[in-house]
């Protein structure tokens, strides 16, 4: 395990550096609106980011996780809404579609995803299900003998919801708790159409503003049968690998927004002066700054490893790195909100104002610990995972 980057490595993440800095982070006042920044997107697009992990003969960047981790850090360097709306489409319906999809799914929506034709929506979460995915109640009937399956329930906290072209729908097919689950791709511009999805609204949040965040409700939504990602029953697993895989997209985003607290914690103290003396020169000041950089890195490096694994496993050994993607998005979760807080503290008064752009790092920063797996969750895989290799299974 070698994790000196490579000289195309350096310069994927000194490109995205760059691109972030020039074009994305000059806009954090108007990103704190819960508008999505459609000429962003265009830009990104345009510069290739919409298609990073889609493999290159379906028109995308063909990255690893690896990489696309690095992309991922320096897009929510700069902001964590963008990051977000462009990683979700890509790892939790791209990947999916990559991984299980036929070669008629494949060949039809991978190169709109990597064209930036559509942005795609993952649709696991409900009203009644969050952490427990074997309570999902949306259903997905049979139709037409068999040809077509009709969906209705309603889906909530959805990432990209409301202006998504394609949906990934966790529905239930069968009664068994984890058996009876099924994957189906829906296409939403379509069922919106024809009145058979409605998005109910688009949530006010503390943070993550630009990237909407949705309540969809399917009324009777039909869709081929040929749209079932995988086969009928294997939604469970295939959510699992899903969410597996992309944990250290979410690490990333920690990192990444860590990163950019740290950013502007250099920027201020080096700059303000107190009592004849920049911040930067007082002890304790030091001491907080050190305590950030090792956390950071240490943040970072179980990142790494977790992305690392991902791309050397694959996606049907993903109980194989299970635990180590846990860890990562579990640490960074929390550390990047410590550093955000600690970041904003160094400002002084400044940090508790609208002006600074610490504050809406702060606000971003909370909700890593609760979206694809909450900390508690997160332990539990970890929990789990450790006492099974010494014997014990829970």
């Amino acid at each position: 395990m070698n994790f000196r980057l490579t000289g195309e490595q350096l310069a994927l993440k000194e490109q995205t550096r760059n691109f972030a800095k020039n074009e994305i982070l000059p806009h954090w006042r108007r990103l704190r609106k819960k508008e999505f920044p459609w000429d962003i997107y265009r830009k990104l697009v345009e510069a290739g980011y919409a298609g990073g992990v889609i493999e290159e003969r379906y028109g995308g960047a063909g990255l690893g996780m690896f990489e696309f981790f690095l992309v991922t850090e320096e897009m929510c360097r700069a902001d964590g809404g963008v990051g977000l709306s462009i990683g979700a489409s890509q790892s939790l319906v791209g990947k999916p579609i990559q991984n299980f999809g036929t070669d008629e799914q494949k060949n039809y929506w991978l190169p709109k995803i990597a064209s930036g034709e559509i942005l795609a929506a993952y649709c696991q979460t409900e009203p009644d299900s969050g952490s427990d995915v074997s309570s999902i109640k949306t259903r997905a009937h049979q139709h037409s003998y068999g040809t077509t399956f009709r969906i209705t329930g309603t889906k909530q906290f959805i990432t990209n919801g409301s202006i998504a072209d394609l949906l990934l729908v966790l529905a239930r097919t069968g009664e068994h708790k984890y058996n009876g689950l099924t994957c189906i791709l829906v296409d939403a511009k379509k069922a919106r159409e024809e009145g058979t999805l409605i998005v109910e609204k688009d949530f006010d949040k503390l943070g993550i503003h630009c990237s909407p965040t949705s309540t969809l409700v399917f009324q009777d939504c039909i869709v081929p049968a040929l749209n079932i990602l995988g086969a009928e029953g294997t939604g469970w697993p295939i959510a699992m690998v899903t969410l597996t895989g992309s944990r250290s997209m979410i690490a990333a985003q920690g990192v990444g927004l860590a990163q950019g607290a740290l950013d502007e914690a250099l920027t201020y103290v080096t700059q303000r002066k107190q009592f004849g003396k920049h911040l930067a020169e007082f002890q304790r000041v030091q001491g907080q700054l050190a305590r950030i950089a090792m956390k950071l890195d240490a943040a970072r490096l179980l990142g790494y490893r977790a992305a690392w694994l991902t791309d050397e496993l694959g996606p049907m050994q993903a109980m194989d790195f299970m635990m180590e993607a846990s860890m990562a998005k579990l640490y960074a979760s929390e550390v990047v909100e410590e550093i955000a807080s600690t970041a904003a503290e160094l400002h002084g008064g400044m940090g508790f104002t609208t002006e600074a752009r610490i504050g809406a790092i702060v606000e971003d920063a909370r909700v890593l610990k609760i979206y694809e797996g909450t900390s508690a969750i997160q332990e539990y895989v970890i929990a789990r995972q450790l006492l099974a290799k010494h014997g014990f299974k829970i």
